[in-house]
Order: structure tokens, then C-alpha cells, then sequence
């Protein structure tokens, strides 16, 4: 697993994975994450300073 696969399992949230598989009903839900938005949204932010400082 790559450090971003892992960051992300990190921050998944259960109740918040079952919630989007309820809304995605055609999808796997063993292959749904749940993570929140703006955690995704920090995330995303994060990997991209850490480009810039390379």
C-alpha cells in the first residue's frame, strides 16, 4: 500500500462509509473508503506543499 492509500485509510470514517454506500448501491462497499470532504480536501492540500517543496 502507497503512503497515500494509507493516509487516506487513516482517515476513513465508518459511519460515513456506510452512509456513502447506501448512496452508491451499484458500487462494492468493501471498496469504499468513507472519508470526509474536507478531510480529503486537507489531504489534497498537504500532497500538493509537499510537491512544491521537493
Amino acid at each position: 500500500m502507497d503512503a497515500v492509500t494509507q493516509r487516506l485509510f487513516a482517515l476513513s470514517d465508518d459511519a460515513y462509509r456506510v452512509f456513502q454506500a447506501r448512496l452508491l448501491p451499484t458500487i462494492d462497499p468493501a471498496s469504499i473508503i468513507g472519508v470526509r470532504t474536507p478531510a480529503l480536501r486537507k489531504l489534497a492540500v498537504s500532497l500538493s506543499l509537499s510537491l512544491i517543496h521537493i
